[in-house]
């Protein structure tokens, strides 16, 4: 085993892994084998970002009401919003403004929450070792 990373990275326990959470992908079992070690390795480090990072993600994005999205998607998705914001401003539509305007402060919330754990855009980070 190598020197462990300056993160101190541990996976979660077991009681801590709904199962849900270990059986929905193929290959998240990997979080149980890992559950409560130090991460070391690179194996560990893509288990612990394909299937516990990026679920958390997804669930992030779903409850957001942007299911499926990514850092990078949110990019373009926000900016349609602030262009139907505009639009529904020309057109003196407030409710249209009010209702978009929470999805656009809803998306922009998110965008920061997904850029950590993707890199590049679209893809769970992780450094193999």
């Amino acid at each position: 085993m190598g020197e462990p990373w300056p993160q101190q990275t541990t996976s979660p326990p077991p009681y801590r892994l709904p199962d849900a959470e270990t059986t929905r992908r193929p290959g998240s079992s990997c979080l149980v084998a890992y559950a409560g070690q130090l991460m070391e390795t690179g194996a560990q480090a893509e288990c612990y970002a394909k299937y516990f990072i990026a679920e958390h993600m997804d669930a992030s994005a779903k409850t957001a009401g942007f299911p499926g999205a990514t850092y990078a998607t949110l990019g373009s998705i926000r900016g349609d919003l602030v262009a139907q914001v505009t639009a529904a401003k020309a057109k003196g539509d407030l409710a249209g403004v009010d209702a978009t305007q929470k999805k656009v402060d809803s998306a922009t919330s998110l965008r920061p929450t997904m850029q950590p754990g993707e890199t590049p855009p679209g893809r769970p980070s992780y450094t193999p070792r």
